[in-house]
C-alpha cells in the first residue's frame, strides 16, 4: 500500500510498477485462453487493469473475443451512462458502438425477472 501511494518516480513506485507489469504479462495468456472457454467471459472489478497499466492485456482479451471466439463482457459501473465506459478514470477503448451497452437500473435490480413492470 505504501508503494502504491508513493511518488510515481520513487524507487517503491517503480518496483511496484515492475512487479505489476510482470504479473499482468504472466496472466495475459490465461485471460486470452479464457475467451476460448465454454461460454462468455465476464470481467468485473477490473479497475486495477487501468490503475496498474494493463489496458494492453484488456485489449488482447477484447481482440480474442472480436476474432470469433466467445463473447467478452466487461462490467464498468458508471455515474453518467452518456459518457464512455471507464476503469479508474481511463476510457475503455471500444471499436464500435455495438461494443458498449448501458444496463438500466431495472435490469441491475433484476426486475426483468420479477414479473413486475419496471418503472
Amino acid at each position: 500500500l505504501a508503494a502504491d501511494a508513493a511518488d510515481p518516480g520513487s524507487r517503491d513506485a517503480l518496483k511496484l510498477a515492475e512487479f505489476t507489469r510482470a504479473a499482468w504479462q504472466s496472466l495475459r495468456p490465461a485471460l486470452v485462453a479464457e475467451v476460448a472457454g465454454d461460454g462468455p467471459l465476464l470481467l468485473y472489478d477490473a479497475a486495477p487493469m487501468a490503475r496498474y497499466r494493463a489496458m494492453d492485456v484488456l485489449d488482447a482479451v477484447a481482440d480474442a473475443g472480436r476474432s470469433g471466439r466467445n463473447a467478452v463482457w466487461l462490467l464498468c459501473p458508471a455515474e453518467d451512462p452518456a459518457q464512455p465506459p471507464r476503469l479508474d478514470h481511463t476510457v475503455v477503448p471500444v471499436v464500435t458502438e455495438n461494443e458498449w451497452i448501458v444496463l438500466p437500473d431495472a435490469w441491475v435490480a433484476n426486475q426483468h425477472r420479477s414479473g413486475e413492470k419496471a418503472s
